[in-house]
């Protein structure tokens, strides 16, 4: 069987629907997907990832880094596209279609539809990667998720990854709650977003041009992951990072996630105009679930149906994210217990609602249990506090210090006060 045989054959299985554990060969070298006005490359080197973007034939998307889903099972240990510095990643199946119909890919390749679509199943260390994209005249849509075949340790999880052209010049965001942010790339290795919670949007634009990108999260919800541009000189690279706990279980399934990238034209004084209108026309189409209005945790699924805070002697803080809007007054309550061998300090053991603002500077909405005794026994405690005019991300914070015991905590709720 030849080379190029053997790939196609890989294709037909998995259209066919037939299962296989064997790796599908790679090639050096690219194949071309065409639907004006976009053009993708995909690299066959580099475990079948985008290597390139044009849109109306400008390169948006550069091959000067990585694309694709890469895993770290530790520092500096990633897996996927071109990184083997942790692992390899390998490829399971790779199907093509072109308008609906089986298409071979082979090097040097160029594809021309209306709709090209190509699906890939990998294996990164114990995750198996789902990916698919579609291309079609309104844009690229990549969808991917995965299942973990065996616990998995994670460093980080980069789920989106675009190496966008060193030659935009600005930068704009849009968040869930309908505000916006913006910036200026200056190519000095410098990073943006690092500070923004949620992000349902970005856009970068290249004023000599008059064209920009768009990429949109048809998939958001709310604290998904963290986001940033690398500002170096070859990319103004995108980043999303998933946020997942340290050790994936076995079994565990991802949520879906799904982003829409957009190419559009404007001139330079208009363009930030003409990207709110495109979004939200995307907002209509795709809709960011309405986050709720209280805030629950039973701890059902912890060994003791609760939550178990140990002392390590010094510092020991758990945060938990709530669903809080500013100015708006709201009520906790949850249920308390203090072993006698904790610190007696009114700042010691206790709850606090509050957030880092935009500038890091730490502003507390309420503090709480701050007297409860400290005699084994569960107490229920209660209270009310208002929120600033401004919310960055709202937190709990569960503090137990200086002591090797524990505090324990069951039904912490927060609701709005009508």
């Amino acid at each position: 069987m030849s080379y190029l045989t053997k790939k196609f054959f890989y294709t037909l299985l998995l259209v066919s629907g037939i299962t296989t554990a064997a790796e599908v060969p790679g090639f050096k070298g690219r194949f071309t997907l065409k639907v004006e006005p976009y053009t993708v490359e995909v690299t066959g080197e580099h475990k079948f990832c985008i290597q390139k973007i044009y849109y109306q034939g400008y390169v948006i998307g550069d091959d000067t880094g990585y694309y694709g889903t890469i895993l770290a099972n530790g520092k500096a240990k990633f897996i996927g596209a071109g990184h083997n510095e942790g692992g390899v990643e390998k490829v399971q199946s790779f199907a093509l279609t072109v308008d609906g119909k089986p298409a071979e890919y082979k090097l040097g390749a160029v594809l021309t539809g209306k709709r090209i679509e190509y699906q890939k199943v990998s294996i990164q260390d114990n995750l198996k990667v789902y990916v698919k994209v579609a291309i079609t005249k309104n844009g690229i849509r990549i969808d991917k998720h995965f299942e973990a075949l065996d616990e998995q340790k994670i460093y980080s999880f980069y789920i989106f990854q675009y190496c966008f052209t060193g030659k935009t010049r600005e930068w704009l965001i849009g968040r869930p709650d309908g505000t916006f942010a913006d910036g200026v790339f200056k190519s000095d290795k410098g990073w943006h977003l690092r500070r923004e919670r949620e992000i349902l949007w970005f856009s970068q634009f290249d004023p000599a041009v008059e064209k920009g990108i768009i990429g949109y999260f048809i998939s958001y919800f709310p604290k998904q992951g963290k986001y940033m541009f690398w500002d170096l000189q070859r990319y103004h690279k995108f980043y999303f990072w998933a946020n997942l706990p340290k050790v994936v279980p076995k079994g565990m399934k991802s949520p879906h996630y799904a982003m829409f990238l957009k190419g559009f034209d404007a001139k330079p004084a208009d363009w930030k105009k003409e990207v709110k209108t495109l979004t939200a026309e995307m907002v209509k189409q795709y809709p960011p679930p309405k986050p709720p209005e209280n805030t629950v945790y039973t701890f059902d699924q912890l060994p003791g149906k609760c939550l178990e805070l140990k002392g390590n002697g010094k510092f020991v803080c758990k945060k938990l994210p709530a669903n809080l809007k500013p100015e708006k007054q709201y009520k906790i309550s949850f249920k308390i217990k203090k072993s006698p061998e904790v610190s007696r300090g009114a700042s010691d053991n206790y709850i606090l609602v509050g957030q880092h603002d935009k500038n890091r500077k730490f502003q507390s909405f309420g503090a709480f249990a701050t007297r409860t005794p400290c005699d084994d026994q569960w107490h229920q405690e209660s209270g009310v506090f208002k929120t600033p005019a401004q919310i960055t991300v709202g937190n709990i914070f569960i503090y137990n210090k200086r002591t090797n015991a524990s505090i324990w905590i069951d039904e912490l709720k927060i609701d709005p006060v009508k």
